[in-house]
């Protein structure tokens, strides 16, 4: 979060960032990059049309 904040991160692009930061310690992630990219809050859902 304080990616997005700080360096003006988009949230999609924090959300590539926390994958890949994951990805180099090795940890595996519970949910896949594409779902944590889905959009699935009905507010944030109609903002993003």
């Amino acid at each position: 979060m304080r990616h997005i904040v700080e360096d003006n991160l988009s949230a999609k692009e924090g959300v590539k960032l926390y994958h890949q930061n994951l990805t180099k310690k090795s940890i595996l992630p519970n949910r896949s990059l594409d779902a944590d990219l889905e959009i699935t809050d009905q507010v944030l859902l109609a903002e993003a049309k």
